[in-house]
């Protein structure tokens, strides 16, 4: 699993918020500059998937102010370094985007981008600071099958049941494939998911607008959204290939933490 998955967690100290009553508000992360949200994440990873070992990129939003550079230094001290420090996470990366704007939109939005163009896996786990995995799950199993089937291009594990909402209004199982139960969606989120990095590079990448319209995901699931009405689900469905995991009722597989209110 080491030379197909790559691990991305973009973190941040504080930002702006940009909509809502609080808009223009500075928000700061409760736990930081402690490493304690990061780390719940990655010790979840470790306990319930079999990823452990494989690259793991913690991106840090630094917009410089001082609480950024002490977190981005608690963050490297998570890194095990042979003869100076052992400690439980291997093979961790530690990087700051540097701005010089605080406007999230730009920020947030640089700093995605860039983590995903350091992967050279074929797959990569986006995997934002504030989740945890609370079920087991075999990425093994996972990577096997999209690497059998390569409609498959996404599958995220839900936060939630499987179940048909305003978001999955449409949700039917994947019949060809009988090796592990997932279901067709039509909503895309930066939410927990596993993605073909290909897919990523060569077309969903070129989605995003320019800053500082608006974050990663919005221009992507707006797409998505635009080809489910224009194509129809059963011809959008089969070119966009986003799934979730599991069965219709299952889950949820992971849980929001939230950083904007987790203290450790």
């Amino acid at each position: 699993m080491k030379n197909r998955v790559t691990i991305l967690t973009p973190t941040h100290s504080f930002k702006i918020e940009t909509s809502g009553k609080f808009s223009g508000y500075v928000n700061t992360v409760p736990s930081a500059p402690s490493t304690a949200l990061v780390t719940k994440g990655i010790d979840s990873i470790y306990k319930y998937t079999n990823l452990k070992g494989c690259r793991h990129i913690i991106g840090i939003d630094h917009k410089g102010q001082q609480i950024d550079e002490v977190y981005y230094n608690n963050l490297k001290g998570l890194i095990d370094t042979v003869d100076v420090q052992s400690t439980r996470y291997e093979n961790l990366e530690v990087i700051k985007s540097l701005n010089e704007t605080t406007d999230p939109k730009i920020t947030a939005t640089k700093l995605f981008l860039l983590l995903r163009d350091m992967v050279e896996t074929d797959y990569f786990l986006m995997w934002e600071h504030d989740w945890e995995f609370i079920s087991e799950i075999d990425m093994e199993r996972v990577i096997e099958v999209m690497d059998k089937y390569d409609f498959i291009n996404y599958v995220r594990f839900s936060a939630g049941k499987n179940e048909k909402n305003n978001l999955h209004f449409h949700l039917e199982p994947e019949e060809r494939v009988p090796e592990m139960p997932l279901l067709r969606s039509p909503s895309w989120s930066g939410n927990p998911h596993m993605c073909r990095t290909s897919t990523w590079k060569h077309w969903w990448k070129k989605l995003v607008y320019p800053t500082p319209y608006c974050y990663v995901e919005k221009g992507i699931s707006e797409n998505y959204q635009f080809n489910l009405t224009n194509m129809g689900w059963d011809r959008a469905k089969e070119s966009w290939g986003v799934y979730l995991y599991g069965n219709e009722g299952e889950g949820p597989f992971v849980k929001h933490t939230d950083g904007n209110s987790y203290t450790g």
